[in-house]
């Protein structure tokens, strides 16, 4: 499944320690980035964008995206997954550029 869309897509991978992760951090982060998913403005470059009106609430969700990505509950212990983070959004072309707010 691709992080962003929740589809399948070109970024997603077989291995099984990469599944067992993107399982994890989608537990732990997934509702509050389908939020943010939600408040992106769709166009044709792939580039993310968000209405003045919903700037506060977009850096709210990604400071909280920040944050608990650091403390994800992975076999049975609090794991850090932010560099998993920005390449498994710099590895699907309708995140590409988000990456770079994580990074």
């Amino acid at each position: 499944m691709c992080l962003v869309s929740s589809k399948k897509c070109d970024c997603t991978q077989k291995d099984p320690d990469f599944i067992e992760k993107r399982t994890a951090w989608r537990s732990m982060c997934g509702s509050t980035f389908d939020e943010l998913s939600k408040i992106n403005i769709k166009n044709d470059k792939n580039t993310w964008m968000v209405s003045v009106e919903n700037a506060e609430t977009t850096t709210g969700l990604i400071d909280d995206i920040k944050q608990m990505t650091t403390k994800v509950p992975y076999k049975n212990k609090s794991t850090d997954m932010s560099m998993e983070l920005v390449r498994w959004l710099k590895s699907c072309p309708s995140s590409f550029k988000l990456a770079k707010v994580f990074e």
